[in-house]
This record gives structure tokens, C-alpha cells and sequence, in this order.
């Protein structure tokens, strides 16, 4: 909830950005708009005026692309202000109809602050109140924002508080949330974790979108219950201290008394050479969440030669039809959309095989390195020096299939390393021509940029090696 305070200083920098405004002769009406992010950054923009208007840029639109530019599209409220001397500062319908969209899109149904005449005052709407019968998007993204349903707690028995987390294991953080760790090492006083769970008035748990195929959802739910650090000069993400966990759950192994797998998927995996020893159990099964129907998430410890025999086994399994991609895989239909050739491609380059189904069951594999990383991923000498975008050629992938991913790409300045938890890095091969995004830090003449989420973190591939 914004102050009082904080929407007159957003009002009174939409009254400066009018002063940008780009006319089309000397006696227009000049706009100005502003945007509040909920990473507490603002954005100010004018209208382009073209001399038959057909063709303006709209202030309100150019403050939304100047915030989604940066990679930083969750808005919390945008103002608006105008140098008419005797009319509110009212967006007309196309701005609506683009707010409405942009809010949908992100999940947050955002303030709008309309500027009085005059130097002070403004009314405020939400979007929806704007344009209440907005064009609806597709279908499928209608189905993709609906809530979750909501779980009951976890009936574990006593949670461990007395070690520390490593990948893959479950914590419960001091307001009751449940996250999964993605990284134990990711600073010297910082654990990377995947929210799950946020805990309901009621006592249940309500699951939040998923990070990989929801990030745009997934993020504003971070903000809302107040777990996207938004420190000044640390990386915006979910990164909690050991001090914050009051309870561990930590993987079980697959002797436990959570079964394993249907179907041929243990057969084929030591076939490809993984000991039991190696998989273990997370999840919402290693919560005692789990239905009858639920999925299966393995972390599997294996050496990058191993790795290789697993994708090409399983791989080869699909063209058997031994295993199958689940149909209703958000993670698989991403990645048709965002790589070349799609599923077919991936399966037939042995890119990715990590979510399967298994006896009518989906499982999807971690996959880690038998021994945890030896350094942190945010040394604390490096500097962190904002948004980036790089062009280049992977010189580096051997590391990419692990669920801390690790690549160099090489552009116009020399080698950049990167740093990537989400499952696009897992596609990558040495000599694919790609451009990333993500969060730069510098040391000296070094650079390192980290990837969080697939959006705003993104890769995009415009040439694939076959070898």
C-alpha cells in the first residue's frame, strides 16, 4: 500500500516529465507520466506528438516501456499530469486498454494517479476501475493466472532446525513460508531460495505461481509478502540468512517411505549409470504434501559424463515410447516457444529430457554435482552494476545442465561468465549464438552476469550447434 507522501512525489514527477514532451507546435497540450515499480525505481516519460496525431506515443505507454526496458515491469502505480488549465489529467482508452494488459500480465491491478488542474491534487483508480471491460487475452493465459488451490500444513513430524540447508532441500521461513534452496552458496551471508508456499490466514498454505513458467507472477507475489530484497546495490531476489530458516526439510532418499517413481524411470536411470545412492526426494512429497496423482521432483548428484548417458538414454526411451513429455507440462510448452525447433529439436540434440513422464506420473530431475559448489556465486569484491545485455558465442557450456548453471559467452568486449538458475541455461551448448540478459557485476575488468528468472532474465538463441 503506497503513502500518502509517496503518490504526491509520483504526481509531482509526472508534472516534470511534461516538460519533455516532444510536440508538434509550440501552443499543445503537453503529458507527462510517471511509474512506480515495486522495486522502489521510477520512471518518467512524455508524449511524442506527430502533426496528424495518428502516429503519437502516448506518455503513459512510454513510462510502462521505459520500466519494462529496464527490466522492471511490475508496477505499483503510475501518474499522470497535464498542462490543460481546466481538466483532470484523464488517460484516454488505447492507454487504458495497454495498462490493462500490462497489469494482467504482471498480476498487479495498479494505482492510477490523475493530476488535478493546478499545481497540487490528483483522484486515484485501479486499472480495472478504468477499463473495466478490457479485450481479454488468450484463453490459456487466463487459465495460467488463476490461483492455485490452497494445501494444508505439512505433517513431517519435527523439522530439523539445526543444520544448514543445501540444494534442493525445503525451509520454512519466520512468517511460514515454504521455499525450496537453489542455491546454499550464493553469497557469503545469503541463501538463494524458490518460494513455494505462503501461508493463509486460515492455516493453510497457498501455492504461488511457478517461477519459470509464472516469473512475471512469481515476482510480484515476492514483493507482496515481502521476500524480494530490494536493498540498494544487492541483487532484487529472494535470498534469505541461515538465521531466517526455523525448520529444514531436507531431501529424502528413495528408500524412504515416499516409494519411488512408477513406470521404467529408475530402470533406465541406473542403466545410464546413477546409483540409487545418487537420487534423492524433494518436493511436495518430501513435505508430506504429496496426493496420489502428484508429480515426482528428483535431485540427481551425477558427474557431467553421467549426465550425458542420462539424456541420451531417456531420450532414446521417448522414441521408444518407454517414457513420455506430460502433456500438461507448462516447463516443456515454454520451451517449445522459446528454442529453436522446439521439443523435437531438444529431444533430437539430447538438450533436455529432465521432465518426463513415467508411468503416467510426471517427474522432473535437479541436476547437481556430487560435490557443492567452492565458491559463492556473488564473491563479495565484485560489484553489482545494474541491468545488461550481452550478444554473443557460448565458448563455454559444460556446466550448463546443472541446475546452478554456469557458461561464458564471448561478445565485442571479451568473455563474460554467466550465471543461471532457471531451466533455459540447461539448453545451452558451446557455439550457440545468443543474446542474455540479466544482473551485472564487475570486478576490475571482469564481468559476471546472473540470470534468476526466465523474464526478465532472459536468453534468446539465434544460432544452434548440432555437435
Amino acid at each position: 500500500m503506497l503513502t500518502e507522501e509517496q503518490r504526491q512525489r509520483l504526481v509531482a514527477s509526472a508534472r516534470a516529465a511534461a516538460a519533455r514532451a516532444f510536440l508538434s507546435g509550440p501552443a499543445g497540450t503537453a503529458y507527462g507520466a510517471a511509474v512506480l515499480t515495486a522495486t522502489g525505481r521510477t520512471y518518467q516519460a512524455a508524449q511524442y506528438s506527430s502533426f496528424n496525431h495518428i502516429t503519437n506515443i502516448h506518455a503513459e505507454q512510454a513510462a510502462l516501456v521505459l520500466a519494462t526496458m529496464a527490466d522492471d515491469p511490475d508496477i505499483v502505480a503510475l501518474a499522470l499530469a497535464c498542462t490543460a488549465g481546466d481538466a483532470v489529467a484523464r488517460p484516454c482508452g488505447v492507454c487504458r486498454q495497454v495498462m490493462a494488459e500490462h497489469a494482467f500480465r504482471t498480476g498487479r491491478d495498479f494505482e492510477v494517479l490523475m493530476a488535478n488542474p493546478g499545481p497540487e491534487g490528483h483522484e486515484l483508480a485501479r486499472v480495472s476501475q478504468l477499463l473495466p471491460q478490457a479485450w481479454l487475452p488468450p484463453r490459456e493465459l487466463l487459465v495460467a493466472n488463476k490461483q492455485e488451490v490452497r494445501c494444508a500444513l505439512p505433517q513431517v513430524g519435527h523439522p530439523r532446525g539445526d543444520v544448514l540447508p543445501r540444494v534442493a532441500d525445503q525451509v520454512i521461513l519466520p512468517d511460514g513460508s515454504v521455499a525450496i534452496v537453489w542455491d546454499e552458496r550464493f553469497e557469503s551471508e545469503g541463501i538463494l531460495v524458490k518460494l513455494k508456499y505462503a501461508p493463509q490466514s486460515d492455516g493453510k498454505l497457498r501455492k504461488l505461481p511457478h517461477a519459470f513458467t509464472q516469473p512475471l507472477l512469481y515476482q510480484k507475489e515476492l514483493y507482496d509478502i515481502g521476500w524480494l530484497r530490494v536493498q540498494e546495490g544487492r541483487l532484487p531476489a529472494a535470498v534469505i540468512s541461515p538465521g531466517q530458516i526455523t525448520a529444514v526439510f531436507a531431501t529424502l532418499p528413495l528408500d524412504s517411505d515416499k516409494g519411488e517413481p512408477p513406470g521404467p524411470l529408475m530402470e533406465l536411470l541406473a542403466e545410464a549409470g546413477v546409483p540409487r545412492s545418487a537420487i534423492r526426494v524433494t518436493g511436495s512429497r518430501a513435505l508430506g504434501l504429496q496426493q496420489s496423482h502428484s508429480d515426482w521432483d528428483l535431485l540427481v548428484s551425477v558427474e557431467i559424463s553421467t549426465l550425458k548417458q542420462v539424456r541420451e538414454r531417456l531420450a532414446r526411451a521417448i522414441a521408444e515410447g518407454r517414457l513420455a513429455i506430460p502433456p500438461q507440462s507448462g516447463t516443456w510448452k515454454l520451451l517449445d516457444r522459446i528454442f529453436p525447433g522446439g521439443r523435437q529439436a531438444l529431444l533430437h540434440q539430447r538438450r533436455f529430457v529432465d521432465t518426463v513422464s513415467s508411468g503416467g506420473v510426471s517427474v522432473a530431475l535437479w541436476f547437481t554435482p556430487p560435490s557443492p559448489p567452492a565458491t559463492y556465486c556473488v564473491e563479495p569484491d565484485w560489484t553489482l552494476a545494474g541491468r545488461a545485455v550481452v550478444y554473443g558465442t557460448v565458448t563455454y557450456a559444460e556446466q550448463a545442465p546443472y541446475k546452478r548453471a554456469e557458461y561464458i559467452v564471448h561478445d565485442h568486449q571479451g568473455s563474460v561468465r554467466v550465471t543461471c538458475y532457471h531451466k533455459a541455461a540447461n539448453l545451452l551448448r558451446a557455439g550457440d549464438v545468443v543474446s542474455v540478459s540479466g544482473w551485472l557485476l564487475r570486478r576490475d575488468n571482469l564481468r559476471h552476469l546472473i540470470q534468476i528468472l526466465p523474464i526478465p532474465d532472459r536468453i534468446l538463441w539465434w544460432r544452434t550447434t548440432t555437435t
